[in-house]
This record gives structure tokens, sequence and C-alpha cells, in this order.
């Protein structure tokens, strides 16, 4: 997630090629990949849920972040545990292999800057819930992807093509459409693919560790700022509730990890959109809220408009007989894919 290996791509990288598209990932069946996907999608919606619920008996936000972050520290033992079960390195070498050649200060540094600002914005997320449904809050997330496109044009001298404007132009009126209508109502290997799920849940619990440290300080500027008291909860039972969240949040972090590793990023960013109509369906069925049919329609542009902005340049130009998938096309991804042709 955060520590990014050197060789990176750049924004100018094609986020989305034939080849992804048609890729299978070894090993993971297609059941196997929806189950995957459809249990990441669900601890999403069931999280964001119950983060709204606690909100109304313990309405301290800031403290509720500051609970799901330090809870990552449990990545450590599970990774430790996994590693045990594989053979081969113990915890330590994972540890200093993970780091790479950053000194652990260094780490301590970044991994502290990367928690408070992953605690001030899941803060205001928290709080926004307190002010919107669930549903307009996820479709509200999606345009996360078009405002990095539009930052990485302004700050990063991206080049604005028009499959970029195209793209932002359609999941943005789909994210228009789902939020404001009722307010208007009444190949990886089996191995590298193991440590890369290891590297992910370490990093996770670096930003535990870094959380429980480096984000107190947060907390006390909210409470002598008046934004937000500090105070225990009134009664066992909405302790055990906060505890229950901490632990729905650790369950989401770990399932994006593995539905990333054990599918493909493409998958995953694309898909995140549907947690818009399961989100109506939660609203509806915990919340009575009336479903919005206009709003459920316009998830399909956000879909569209995210598939777009990580469809890869240069198979436009290639046409469309690659994104096929039906039919002999194989041959046809292994020769126009340039991370192919590159690699070769």
């Amino acid at each position: 997630m955060t520590d990014l290996p050197p060789s990176t791509p750049t924004m100018s990288t094609p986020l989305l090629t034939a080849e992804d598209l048609l890729r299978e990932p070894e090993g993971t069946s297609l059941l196997t990949s929806i189950v995957i996907v459809s249990f990441y999608l669900l601890t999403w919606v069931g999280q964001s849920e119950y983060a709204q619920d606690i909100t109304t008996d313990y309405n301290h936000p800031g403290f509720i972040c500051y609970l799901n972050h330090s809870i990552l520290v449990l990545m450590f033992p599970l990774v430790a545990i996994c590693l045990k079960l594989k053979g081969g390195k113990t915890f330590s070498e994972h540890l200093e292999s993970w780091r790479g050649t950053y000194t652990w200060r260094e780490v301590a540094w970044v991994y502290s800057i990367v928690a408070v600002e992953y605690a001030v914005c899941i803060w205001s997320w928290v709080l926004g819930l307190t002010m919107i449904s669930v549903s307009s809050s996820n479709a509200l997330y999606q345009l996360q992807c078009v405002f990095t496109v539009w930052f990485a044009c302004l700050f990063l001298g991206e080049k604005m093509d028009r499959r970029k404007w195209l793209g932002c132009t359609v999941a943005f009126v789909g994210i228009v459409g789902v939020v404001l209508p009722p307010y208007f109502q009444d190949s990886d290997d089996e191995s590298s693919k193991f440590d890369s799920i290891m590297e992910t849940m370490t990093t996770l619990g670096m930003i535990g560790i870094a959380n429980a440290v480096a984000v107190v300080p947060l907390l006390f500027v909210l409470h002598f700022s008046g934004q937000e008291k500090f105070g225990m909860p009134e009664s066992s039972d909405v302790g055990a509730r906060l505890f229950v969240n901490a632990c729905l949040s650790f369950i989401f972090d770990l399932s994006f990890a593995l539905a990333i590793y054990l599918t493909n990023p493409v998958i995953v960013s694309i898909s995140s959109a549907l947690v818009i109509p399961l989100s109506f369906l939660a609203d509806n069925l915990l919340h009575s809220m009336q479903i919005n049919y206009f709003s459920i329609g316009a998830t399909p542009m956000v879909l569209v408009g995210l598939f777009i902005l990580n469809k890869d340049e240069d198979d436009d130009e290639d046409g469309v007989e690659d994104y096929m998938l039906f039919g002999d096309g194989e041959e046809d991804v292994e020769s126009s894919s340039p991370q192919r042709k590159n690699r070769d």
C-alpha cells in the first residue's frame, strides 16, 4: 500500500491492459474470486453501517478511528503465524526484507505521517456518516478516482486526453445521479502472491503501530479545542460495540488485501462501485430508508466511468477486438500488450 518499491509505475503507466482484463489469477478459480470480492464488498458495507450506528450512542469519531486503526497491529501476529505455517523466513527476517534499504527511523517517520493523514481522512468520513447515508457516502467515495486524475494533470503534468475526460465525466455524472436524487424526494506465482499479501499485512500492521503513537496528539487537540471531548463509553455494551466495530474494520482491511492479490487490482477497483447498490439495500433493511431507483440506475455509469479511467490508453488505438471476452482473443493480447513486449 504505502511502502512503494523503486519500480512503482508512474501516472503515465497504463492502469489496465487487455492482458489484465483477460488474465485469470493463477491458482484462483472464478468462484473463489467471486466469493473473495463479494466478501470484501460486504465487509465494506457492513463496517460502514456499523460505524454509522455506533456514533449515535458514542459520538466520538476521532477515538473510534483511533481504535479502528490501532487494532491493525494484530496483523503482525497474523503474519508471524502465516510465515510459520508456510515455513522459510522467520518473522524478523521478513521485517528486514520488508523495510528494504530504509532505516527503522525512516520507516517510523514515514508511517507516522501516513497514520496521521489516514486518521484525519477516516475521521472526516466517520463524522460525515452522521450527516448522510452510507449509500451516499460510498458513492462520494468513488470520486477519489476522478480527483486522482484531475490532481495528476494539475500537479504532475499528466496529459488530460479525451479518454480521461470521458471517464471522469461519465463517473462524475453517475455519482451525482446516485447522491442528489434523495435530496429531491420526500500473474504472479503462488509464492510471490503469498509474499505480497504478507508485505501488505505488515504495512497495515506498521500503520497500526504508528497510529497508536502518532495520532494521540490529535486526540488531545480535538479534546482541548472542544471539537470532540474525550469520554469513556457510558456502558459495557457500548464498549463491546466499539470493539466489534474495530474488529470489523480489521476484517475489512484484511479482505481488501486478499481481494487485491487473489484476484487483481482492476477487479477490485471497478467492483468497488457495487457498494453503492449494496449500501442502498442495507440502508433500506436496517434504517427503513426508501430505495431510490434512479440512484441505483446511475450506478452503471459509475462502473463505466471507472472502467474507462482504468483502461489502457494504447488499446484505444489497437481497437476493441482485444477486449472481446469471448472467442480467441489471447493471441492479440499477447502481441499488443506493451507490458508483455517490455518483458520480452
